[in-house]
């Protein structure tokens, strides 16, 4: 279609932080990937995320070394230093973030 439709509910993050779920395109630094949303952790370390973004673009991107894409949940402040605009990662604390566990491909139905 023509937005990334999506709904994402993490658990047992640190309480209080910035995150962002995006699209991380290989090799590192992950130029050439996407923002798809961001929010901060309540109390207990939950974050639920939902949108329907126009990414303006299919996934995995032309430029990207994997066959599918990888999404990802970083701390907003490794992701373009805080900035809420598209990558790349500018901090790596991986112990912190959520990697996928199986990647996916997207067909943006509006770009050429």
């Amino acid at each position: 279609g023509p937005t990334f439709d999506f709904v994402f509910n993490g658990h047992g993050l640190q309480a209080g932080t910035d995150y962002s779920l995006i699209y991380y395109a290989n090799p590192w630094p992950g130029t050439g990937g996407a923002l798809i949303a961001s929010g901060m952790t309540n109390r207990g370390g939950n974050l639920n995320l939902a949108g329907s973004p126009d990414l303006g673009m299919d996934l995995p991107s032309p430029g990207d070394a994997n066959s599918g894409a990888k999404i990802w949940l970083v701390l907003s402040s490794d992701y373009n230093s805080g900035n809420a605009t598209t990558g790349p990662m500018t901090g790596w604390n991986p112990g912190a973030y959520l990697f996928e566990n199986n990647e996916i491909t997207y067909d943006d139905t509006d770009v050429p």
